[in-house]
């Protein structure tokens, strides 16, 4: 490898460059200014995203060479392949950075500082530990899950992860030159930053909770190193099963190993102590019955749109790696079947015929609501005008293949006031599908008049919502004395929702989130020492008795707004509510700081956490008969929406039907049933497979090779006389 010295900061990546020469081509009619999209399963291809965009094009099918794989590894792409590039910048070599991260190291030039942190409680956000400048391998742990949550700030000041209240999603973000990996599984978190850093970085505790301990580590450099390294080999982990099903094989190899360094090379362990590498038998169990495609043959016609092509689709089991036995059709799944005839692709029109029928573009009303139905302008080109109606293309097609439903409404709930202006509301439901239209969803909460209420003349220190803060800075504690109060302080994190985006029918979607509006939504908080009426969430309190407000017989207690609707129908979603603090004796919203702040309830909390499912399904196949009742099939198949892969959990009461009768009428008496008797398979496998005439299934697909066998004159055995 060359030029290995890393790129200047701030400076656009090779691969963004690449995307960037695409700026001045038009995509579909239109000009945009391109970004990198990361694949992790196609490193090599080009895939890049428009600036403001929710999609991604794979703009060429490779980079150009020397485009690193991906972020933070050093593996780069050569002729489309993504090659390992080691420590010593060379091409598939073996040499590995130690702990230390030094190229060829014996581990021993580092030393790795391991702590706990055991502060119960805490203020705000409290230092769990400062890690020095180049440190490596920095890991820190939460003992038990706990409502609490690890922060990192830079020396300058600036938050790496979860600064001025703000919690963010489990993932990878950049800092201090290097990755971040934060992860939040339930309660607990956890935190790991490969390094090395190149500043020093604070973690920091933000308290919400008891702290039930943190344990931490990180590596530095030991300039005064003088333990002599322990070396010795031990085996590595089993590799993967060679095979899923049938029997496969797996090893594990000897590893050099030092005492406290871990892994290192091979070279440092003595090679005449080195183990021979262990094997063993895995995943022995029988492999499932699955379809078997042959090639299509020739299409049989040579011109025009009336041609059909076939294929030989056969159930068959995996009984070794290159071995493979026949089943019947029903020991497969028979929804999931391939067609075993399609018409022809891409056939040019016959001598002396012209297509007849012709359509425009199909309208563009899918970017953000996949129930709504695409059209297009469909004409006859014919100068008379005189096209066969039966074979007019559609004009009209649903934007996603999933099954809409229709929205019901419940009746409405009574007032959420006796007096004055309040809300009610009622339930609003998607019936008979995944999704519904969304630009017809009937509301669910409206406006309700009453009687204006009777002025209240209650001498209180405390103030309504609707009426304007003090403009003193200080409020009174219940115990009398005078507290400072900082409106843009907060005692409780809050969360930065992730945009739901609709997923486009053909380009792939990206996870990516719009980084100017998070920047802006970054800097608008600012929560004030007196809750107003919020805009959008109506004050509809629950029951006393929700375990959410606070108990006890206290003055002052939490209440929370009903829950919002979900932002998600599937695939994980957030809602949320708002929580204030209310004088029980005087019914008036007071200060958060007069309620206890570690029984603030949860005002954001994920929903309809289910993968979004549905059912997809394939044309109808051609009639097995031309006359006398036959059946035709399609494939019916439970998706994963998101990921488009197969899954299982479809609505079984959903599914559509994956047979249908057709061709129903009698067919001519003069039409003898030997008529329909053909080998159905391609040339050459009936008679391979001849020998399973006696089975009905072959019968049926290899009729005239099963009839002439039948039918072929028996040879008369020879008779042995005896003298």
């Amino acid at each position: 490898m060359c030029n290995t010295q890393p790129c200047p900061e701030n400076t656009p990546s090779f691969r963004a460059v690449q995307c960037s020469t695409y700026d001045d081509v038009p995509y579909k009619e239109e000009l945009h200014t391109w970004l990198p999209v990361a694949t992790p399963m196609t490193p090599c291809q080009l895939h890049c995203k428009p600036d403001g965009k929710f999609f991604s094009v794979m703009l060429s099918d490779t980079v150009a060479d020397g485009t690193e794989c991906n972020p933070g590894t050093r593996d780069v792409c050569i002729n489309g392949k993504c090659r390992h590039v080691a420590c010593d910048w060379a091409i598939d070599s073996e040499a590995q950075e130690d702990r230390c991260g030094v190229c060829h190291g014996d581990g021993t030039q580092c030393l790795t500082i391991r702590g706990n942190f055991t502060l119960r409680l805490g203020l705000g956000y409290v230092e769990v530990v400062e890690v020095p400048s180049g440190a490596r391998n920095v890991r820190i742990e939460e003992k038990e899950e706990a409502i609490n949550y690890l922060a990192v700030q830079g020396e300058n000041g600036e938050f790496y992860l979860n600064g001025r209240w703000f919690i963010q999603w489990s993932g990878e973000y950049r800092a201090a030159g290097t990755t971040l990996y934060y992860q939040r599984d339930g309660e607990k978190e956890s935190l790991h930053i490969p390094g090395p850093s190149k500043e020093p970085l604070r973690i920091l505790l933000l308290y919400q909770t008891e702290n039930p301990g943190l344990v931490y580590e990180y590596t530095i450099p030991n300039k005064n190193a003088t333990r002599q390294p322990e070396f010795h080999w031990t085996y590595a982990d089993w590799t993967v099963c060679s095979a899923s099903c049938g029997g496969g094989h797996q090893s594990s190899k000897p590893k050099c190993m030092e005492k406290e360094a871990g892994l290192v090379e091979d070279k440092y362990c003595d090679p005449a102590t080195k183990p021979a590498e262990k094997t063993r038998d895995c995943n022995k169990h029988q492999c499932p019955a699955k379809w078997w495609t042959g090639p299509w043959q020739h299409c049989s016609a040579s011109c025009g749109q009336r041609g059909i092509r076939k294929r030989t689709v056969i159930c068959v089991r995996s009984l070794h790696r290159d071995q493979q036995i026949a089943l019947l059709d029903e020991d497969c799944d028979i929804a999931l079947r391939p067609l075993d005839s399609e018409p022809c692709p891409h056939k040019r029109p016959c001598h002396g015929q012209r297509e007849t029928w012709a359509a425009s573009q199909w309208s563009d009303v899918c970017s953000d609501e996949p129930c709504n139905f695409q059209s297009r302008h469909v004409y006859c080109s014919q100068p008379d005008g005189r096209c066969k109606e039966e074979e007019k293309p559609t004009s009209r097609r649903p934007c996603a293949n999933l099954t809409c439903g229709v929205w019901v409404v419940g009746n409405w709930s009574q007032c959420s006031t006796t007096c004055g202006d309040g809300i009610r509301k009622r339930n609003v439901t998607c019936r008979g599908g995944l999704q519904c239209h969304q630009a017809t969803e009937p509301p669910q909460t409206e406006k309700c008049h009453n009687e204006p209420c009777a002025d209240s003349n209650e001498d209180s220190n405390f103030i309504p919502v609707n009426e304007p803060p003090p403009k003193k800075t200080g409020h009174k504690h219940r115990h009398g004395h005078e507290s400072k109060s900082n409106p843009k302080k907060s005692s409780r994190p809050r969360f930065v929702a992730k945009d739901i985006i609709q997923i486009p029918i053909v380009e792939l979607e990206t996870n990516e989130e719009d980084e100017e509006e998070e920047q802006q939504t970054d800097n608008e908080i600012g929560p004030p020492v007196l809750q107003k009426e919020p805009a959008l969430i109506p004050y509809v309190f629950e029951d006393d008795d929700d375990d959410d407000t606070e108990q006890g017989g206290s003055r002052y207690a939490w209440k929370v707004s009903v829950w919002t609707k979900c932002s998600c129908r599937c695939d994980g979603g957030s809602r949320k509510r708002e929580a204030v603090c209310l004088d029980n004796v005087s019914k008036h919203v007071v200060v958060e700081e007069l309620c206890d702040a570690y029984r603030r309830p949860v005002t954001l909390e994920t929903c309809n956490t289910e993968p979004c499912l549905d059912w997809i399904i394939s044309e109808w196949s051609q009639c097995s008969t031309t006359c006398g009742g036959g059946v035709q099939i399609r494939h019916v198949k439970c998706v994963n929406l998101t990921s488009q892969s197969s899954a299982t959990g479809c609505s079984l009461e959903m599914k559509p039907n994956h047979r249908q009768p057709c061709n129903l009428d009698p067919c001519p008496e003069s039409k003898a049933a030997f008529s329909e008797c053909r080998d159905k398979m391609e040339n050459g496998l009936c008679k391979s497979l001849r020998h399973m005439c006696g089975t009905w299934y072959f019968k049926e697909k290899c009729c005239i090779t099963c009839t002439r066998k039948n039918r072929s004159p028996r040879r008369q055995r020879p008779q042995h006389h005896h003298s």
